[in-house]
């Protein structure tokens, strides 16, 4: 199984604003989204999912929060790349021009050696 570029992955993570989980205010939401960056950059891909996976709690999460948790599920050596593949879903669904979606969807589909699946 091939290793997925840091540099790669980290083109997908230009975080926007928005609203988080219901019990959270909009400030702490767009820290998560902060420290979830990071924690990215740093290659703390865990600690970057538990962070955006507070701001996918809320009915609000963007498309983009989506992408920035399925990038730390792709980026991982042992991450879900099922959970991958349904938060991408989930963000071409709220925003089909994403363009981050076929990119992190052909990189499951090459770590899977599916190449089938590589167009969504």
């Amino acid at each position: 199984m091939s290793h997925v570029p840091l540099q790669f992955l980290a083109t997908v993570f230009i975080l926007v604003a928005g609203c988080g989980r219901r019990e959270e205010t909009a400030a702490e939401a767009s820290l998560q989204r902060e420290l979830g960056k990071a924690y990215f950059e740093e290659g703390r891909f865990q600690s970057a999912a538990r962070a955006f996976q507070s701001v996918l709690v809320g009915s609000k999460a963007t498309a983009q929060d989506l992408v920035n948790a399925a990038a730390c599920e792709v980026a991982q050596a042992d991450g879900d790349l099922d959970r991958a593949k349904e938060l991408l879903h989930r963000a071409a669904t709220l925003d089909p021009g994403q363009p981050a979606v076929p990119y992190l969807s052909g990189i499951i589909a090459q770590r899977r050696e599916a190449w089938s699946d590589a167009l969504l």
